[in-house]
């Protein structure tokens, strides 16, 4: 079993966002899956992309410039 969590895992930073991958390739091994937590810096937002494997947000704090 895996335990990953901010502190074991890789990270990195971008333009306001500080990203850590808990499953992924480098630690599973598989490049169907990945799930990461994501610090995203205030007044900032996620930049228009597409990649492999497909993207789904949970956000837990926060909220959408519509909801000020």
């Amino acid at each position: 079993m895996i335990i990953a969590n901010k502190k074991n895992t890789f990270s990195g930073s971008y333009d306001g966002f500080k990203t850590h991958l808990l499953i992924g390739e480098s630690n599973v091994g598989t490049k169907r899956l990945s799930i990461q937590i994501t610090d995203v810096e205030v007044n900032k937002e996620q930049f228009l992309h597409s990649h492999e494997p497909e993207q789904c947000d949970y956000i837990v704090k926060g909220r959408r410039d519509a909801d000020r």
